[in-house]
């Protein structure tokens, strides 16, 4: 089945053997991504490996330094330690929260706070956040608005011709 909206076409699957074909014989086709509005903000379309066509030079230079040095076994093997010591924290503040009878938001602040921290000592060997600070609930309010709004469909995504009367495109 397939569908218009406005200008980007829907194409929906409904069984795993034409799924299975369609990305087997017509991977090329079905391998790119129109970049929403939201993505041209900063040049992200020109930056960014979610933002690139897949099939460009660019995209695949940026996935390939992904491959090789962030994704591969011994990197991950080389920053287990920290992924582990960022668990032993969560399951310190659960207890610790626990034995006060305290309430803890396990799916929202302190998983947050777990994954931020985990990257960003990857990174940058420091914390991001802590589980009580109010600077870390800004900060992951933050980024949940982020999200939000890069995420969110604009108008001009769908109907280009409108691109020009849209006031977040002409602010850019």
């Amino acid at each position: 089945m397939s569908f218009k909206l406005g200008s980007v076409a829907v194409i929906v699957v409904s069984s795993p053997h034409v799924a299975k074909e369609m990305f087997r014989e017509h991977d090329l086709a079905f391998s790119s991504r129109q970049t929403p509005d939201s993505g041209r903000i900063g040049d992200h379309k020109k930056l960014s490996v979610g933002c690139l066509p897949a099939v460009s030079p660019k995209w695949k230079s940026l996935r390939e330094i992904l491959t090789v040095h962030l994704f591969t076994k011994r990197w991950l093997d080389a920053s287990q330690g920290t992924r582990k010591k960022k668990m032993d924290e969560l399951v310190q503040f659960a207890k610790s929260r626990s034995e006060k009878g305290l309430a803890i938001e396990i799916a929202g602040k302190a998983v947050s706070t777990t994954s931020l921290n985990s990257l960003s000592n990857t990174f940058f060997s420091k914390d991001f956040a802590s589980y009580d600070s109010s600077i870390s609930k800004e900060f992951m309010q933050l980024a949940r608005h982020l999200s939000e709004e890069t995420a969110r469909p604009n108008v001009s995504d769908f109907f280009p011709l409108l691109r020009a009367l849209d006031p977040w495109i002409c602010k850019r």
